[in-house]
């Protein structure tokens, strides 16, 4: 795949974060910032397995697409909602620490996927790398099926819009 192609195929997972956006931030409101993130994560592992299966199966480029879709929004949507609750995580005096120290686990973290399948697929195939590598997300929906509720206190508010952050 040239570079164009590779830029194309980006184009509608672009297209499809921008317009998640909105319904992320509803879905957190609803259901429970933890939830959601939970269900993103969840959507991440989906995309990054179905790129697995698409990659290995030659000229099914729209399978490829819509795993790019399908985890650019799961991984975008999720980190958005996650930053959105640092405030109400953190003691207000440690809270640029903790927003800088999760930014630099954000951008961090992001380069950690396509690195491993660079390094994983030059020793075994490209599936088998994809695969491993969406073990990640996994891990992050074990966490958040697994997270209990914070206590609210003056130091920590209520998360937005006063919904409980139990994630249930």
């Amino acid at each position: 795949m040239g570079a164009l192609a590779a830029g194309a195929a980006l184009v509608p997972a672009a297209l499809c974060s921008v317009l998640a956006g909105r319904g992320v931030g509803a879905a957190a409101r609803h259901f429970s910032p933890w939830t959601t993130a939970t269900v993103l994560a969840a959507a991440a592992a989906v995309g990054v397995a179905v790129a697995a299966v698409a990659v290995s199966v030659p000229g099914v480029v729209l399978g490829v697409v819509l795993a790019l879709a399908l985890t650019t929004v799961g991984f975008a949507g999720s980190q958005t909602v996650l930053v959105g609750l640092v405030p109400h995580l953190v003691p207000s005096q440690h809270r640029a620490a903790a927003q800088g120290l999760f930014s630099f686990l954000l951008y961090g973290g992001s380069s950690i996927g396509p690195a491993a399948v660079g390094g994983l697929s030059s020793a075994l195939p490209l599936p088998v790398a994809l695969l491993l590598v969406a073990v990640l997300p996994v891990v992050a929906v074990v966490v958040g099926l697994g997270h209990r509720q914070v206590p609210t206190t003056p130091e920590r508010p209520a998360t937005p819009g006063g919904v409980d952050d139990t994630g249930g």
